[in-house]
């Protein structure tokens, strides 16, 4: 279980969480706060009625989109200075209400750990250690056998196929993406 920035998590949400973003700042008068969304997957904050805010359950009465960020207006936030409150705050939800995605699909916690093998001689590489999701892709950080890490954009032409049952990454390389 992670630590927050307040208060502490009520008992009902002590299981796995998975964290949705961070409020970056407070918006106009009436309690709203801006937050940097960890996924582009809308689908997160729709149809909640409910979201953890520095470990403390909030009602969620509206959401709305700028960009990549969500502006969330939280029942009992009220006014520009309460919203500044939870300035650095995380956002997140239990795992077990995340939405369903669609197949061939993955959210990143599953992602990680998986086994990457080279598609070209079926040899493992080593593992999945991150993704990057700041950049025009999702690069994937493979951590090698002999601990060097390399990026791999998260593209057809180099992630050949993920398995969800096997826990397995098939890619390809190109030529110097080893060194």
């Amino acid at each position: 279980m992670r630590e927050h920035l307040t208060g502490k998590r009520s008992p009902e949400h002590a299981g796995d969480m998975v964290e949705l973003g961070k409020v970056t700042a407070a918006v106009g008068l009436r309690g709203e706060v801006r937050v940097f969304r960890y996924s582009g997957t809308k689908s997160t904050f729709e149809n909640r009625s409910t979201i953890l805010v520095a470990g403390k359950s909030y009602p969620l009465e509206h959401v709305r989109y700028q960009k990549n960020m969500a502006v969330l207006k939280l029942g009992g936030v009220d006014d520009r200075t309460a919203a500044e409150h939870l300035r650095g705050a995380v956002v997140e939800m239990p795992a077990d209400e995340l939405p369903e995605l669609d197949d061939g699909s993955f959210y990143i916690r599953d992602l990680l750990g998986m086994t990457v093998l080279n598609e070209e001689d079926g040899k493992v590489m080593g593992s999945l250690s991150n993704v990057l999701t700041d950049r025009a892709q999702d690069i994937y950080v493979v951590r090698l056998a002999d601990g060097r890490e390399i990026m791999v954009p998260a593209v057809k032409e180099f992630i050949r196929s993920i398995d969800g049952e096997k826990r397995e990454i098939r890619v390809t390389l190109i030529e110097g993406m080893m060194e």
